[in-house]
């Protein structure tokens, strides 16, 4: 990290005044009175920053004689470097402070050796200058696409993780994305649904997230409105941007009529069962090209249709087979708005069939059944031309003859055997969006991929994903002998940068929640391995063979691995953290993983997050739990009890002896007692290049020089991103190497990172 410096005037000027005469070296028999003022800068108050170095003047009075000798000095003694003071008064400051520093600066009268006056002054690094950047993996689950059709090229882009979520922009169809920060809870909100109206010119943009967002300047300003009801999926006039409708499964449909700002439930309105197919799967609702007043509305008991813009409705089932009462998708034909295609299918069934109807919605004609779809996407200016988006073989199939037969149409794409068996994992993840100002191109979405694009009508396709990232990111590592090689351990894979997190590349397609480096091999790696336990790699993550020689876990039951540690200083000693429905608790090994064996003697809690060992003594070891931080003196043979709260835990090493952190809380006596800190209780990260420097984790990211004492943000471009602290703490580490970086794991961003210094 940089050693800037900071200077706080923590007490007043104390000049020491002669009261009277006295013995001098003038040569005079009497001797004048000399007094002796030193004036730091003007307004040199609180802490500011400056360029390492800092003039101070004295005043002199009682003698013509007004010289000078300047002297810095540690207040608190010791052999620290202060930094040195010139003959006018210039102070510069060390390039490196172990830890914030008080010194003295003092101005002595060359006249009178006795008198001279001091001024107090604090040395700290500046804090850290810079902006969280989203540098994480391309790809992930991206929900939702739509185009601004008033730019062409424009499309915006979001995920729904779990009811969490992220937002991207894109300016050239689709090739290159730049994530959107809203800086409101639009940014930790899941991304159910993207409207761009026609009639917006580009600039007004809404957000279906559970309740409704708002931008009225592209997309650089963002209001969250709050919906009386809980919202899946939106509607827009396209007429009419003022107008706009929302499924709320298990309440029915919510209408604005001023752009969002106040919503009413429409009281005769069909209602959704929350969690049937058509509540989670996409957009049942959608309002006709030409006729605003109609409106189509698909539920998990038939297909709707409003003619007076939602007061009355009336169910639509004429020629729909018995038992397709699902309907997955709704779409009016914009080659020919007068016809309308619905999917839908048994509730229960994972295929669909697909209808047509060329009277508004009156009647319906079956095209095709057996389908594995979940929307239907008519093309935009041929009307014998549909597509529609896999659900579980295919990303798309596509129809040249008006729906009656369709083929694949995916070349490029992942199939559902080449993906692990289906392509919906969890969440709604086959969008796709024909781009209106570029004939022929199509973007697309598969889930734990990412976006694909098209430029010859769906026939081929290329990933497009560069700029996004939506993995949700559980842990990281560095390896300290390689400081820019990170690793990255998510949901569905795990990811390796060499280039201090700029970019990165698919080691495994596992989803895994810890990871750890080898300290004195960077070749040999551990990772736990979603429901398969722990693997080990010799060649840096190209290979994984899996770890067999665990013990049995007492009373029954798995462990999950939460942490892996490798000892800093014993090769061979790792130690692993589990939890699980048996005693799992921490498993060693001291042979380098040829085995291993539990270490729980004095555990009360077998669910154990982390455990950190002491760098300066390797056999003391610390373990966070479920019912407090344990500690051990004896490599974990042996735990006592040190703090009843359950914590992640790390050490400074470059204090002695070593202050532990856990989550809000610190010892400088190796666990005998601790105090508490302000911040960070959701995980706390020790600076590996300088005493005292820590960064803590809570709604936002601070930075402390002192230990806790003093804190201050580093927040810029963070917005509210889902920070996951990892179950050990992991998910927070800071690179020794240069340029120091900061990361931090994102549920919905993967990972971002911060430049701490050079």
């Amino acid at each position: 990290m940089r050693k800037l410096l900071k200077i706080l005037a923590f007490l007043s000027i104390l000049p020491l005044v002669a009261c009277g005469g006295g013995g001098g070296n003038s040569g005079s028999s009497r001797q004048k009175i000399v007094s002796v003022s030193v004036n730091p800068p003007s307004g040199f108050t609180g802490f500011i920053g400056i360029t390492q170095t800092l003039q101070f003047t004295a005043g002199v009075t009682g003698t013509t004689n007004t010289g000078v000798t300047w002297a810095v000095t540690n207040i608190a003694g010791g052999n620290s470097s202060v930094g040195t003071v010139s003959s006018s008064g210039l102070y510069t400051a060390p390039n490196q402070i172990p830890n914030p520093q008080k010194i003295s600066v003092t101005a002595t009268s060359q006249a009178d050796p006795t008198k001279s006056a001091t001024t107090n002054i604090f040395i700290s690094r500046i804090p850290p200058s810079g902006s969280w950047q989203r540098t994480g993996p391309a790809g992930g689950t991206i929900s939702v696409l739509a185009e601004d059709t008033s730019h062409p090229g424009t499309v915006y882009a979001g995920t729904d993780l779990g009811n969490l979520g992220a937002l991207w922009k894109s300016a050239d169809f689709g090739g290159t994305w730049t994530p959107i920060v809203t800086n409101t809870i639009l940014d930790i909100s899941p991304a159910f649904d993207i409207g761009v109206p026609p009639s917006g010119g580009g600039t007004v943009i809404y957000i279906c997230h559970g309740s409704f967002g708002l931008s009225q300047d592209g997309g650089a300003t963002w209001t969250d409105i709050h919906t009386p009801a809980f919202t899946r999926a939106m509607a827009v006039d396209p007429l009419n941007r003022q107008v706009i409708y929302l499924s709320a499964p298990g309440s029915g449909v919510l209408k604005s009529t001023d752009g969002g700002a106040t919503w009413n439930l429409l009281a005769n309105s069909p209602v959704i069962t929350s969690g049937s197919a058509p509540a989670i799967l996409h957009n049942p609702i959608t309002v006709d090209l030409t006729h605003e007043n109609t409106v189509y509305y698909g539920t998990d008991h038939g297909m709707f249709v409003s003619r007076d813009a939602g007061v009355t409705w009336t169910q639509s089932s004429s020629g729909f087979a018995a038992g397709d009462s699902s309907v997955r998708d709704v779409a009016v034909d914009p080659a020919n708005p007068a016809q309308v295609f619905s999917l839908a299918g048994k509730p229960s069934s994972a295929v669909a069939s697909l209808y047509q109807s060329s009277d508004r919605g009156v009647t319906w004609t079956l095209l095709s059944s057996n389908l594995d779809a979940e929307r239907v996407v008519p093309d935009t200016v041929n009307a014998n031309t549909i597509y529609l988006s896999g659900l579980q073989i295919h990303a798309v199939y596509k129809s040249t003859d008006a729906g009656h037969t369709f083929a694949p149409s995916d070349t490029g794409m992942p199939s559902g055997s080449s993906s692990g068996g289906g392509l919906l994992l969890g969440a709604p993840t086959g969008t796709l969006l024909p781009l209106t100002a570029r004939s022929g191109s199509f973007l697309s979405t598969i889930g734990a991929v990412g976006i694909f694009r098209s430029q010859d009508a769906a026939q081929s396709w290329t990933l497009s994903s560069s700029g996004t990232s939506s993995w949700q990111g559980f842990t990281l590592a560095v390896d300290f002998l390689h400081p820019t090689t990170v690793y990255l351990a998510a949901s569905a894979h795990i990811f390796k940068s060499v280039d201090n997190g700029v970019t990165w590349t698919v080691l495994r397609n596992e989803g895994s929640l810890a990871i750890a480096v080898d300290p004195f091999a960077s070749d040999h790696l551990l990772a736990d391995f979603f429901g398969k336990g722990l693997f080990e790699s010799q060649d840096g993550g190209t290979s994984w063979t899996q770890v067999t020689n665990l013990p049995s876990i007492p009373n029954g039951g798995n462990a999950q691995i939460d942490a892996i540690t490798f000892s800093p200083k014993v090769p061979g000693t790792i130690f692993i953290a589990t939890t699980g429905n048996g005693n799992a608790g921490v498993l060693r090994s001291t042979d380098g993983g040829a085995s291993y064996a539990l270490a729980n003697s004095g555990l009360t809690d077998f669910h154990v997050s982390a455990v950190a060992v002491n760098p300066q003594t390797p056999s003391m070891l610390f373990a966070g739990t479920g019912v407090g931080v344990f500690k051990s003196i004896d490599n974990g043979n042996s735990w006592v009890l040190s703090n009843a709260k359950p914590a992640s835990v790390s050490f400074d090493a470059n204090t002695t002896p070593p202050t532990v952190y856990i989550n809000g809380a610190k010892s400088t006596d190796l666990g005998v007692t601790w105090v508490p800190i302000s911040q960070g209780m959701n995980g706390i990260v020790v600076d590996p290049s300088t005493p005292n420097s820590i960064f803590t984790f809570d709604a936002d990211v601070r930075w402390s020089p002192d230990g806790g004492s003093t804190f201050f943000p580093l927040n810029a471009n963070l917005g509210q991103s889902n920070l996951f602290p990892g179950f050990g703490g992991q998910g927070f580490i800071v690179t020794p190497g240069s340029p120091q970086t900061l990361f931090a794991a994102s549920l919905t961003n993967s990972v971002l990172r911060f430049v701490v210094g050079p």
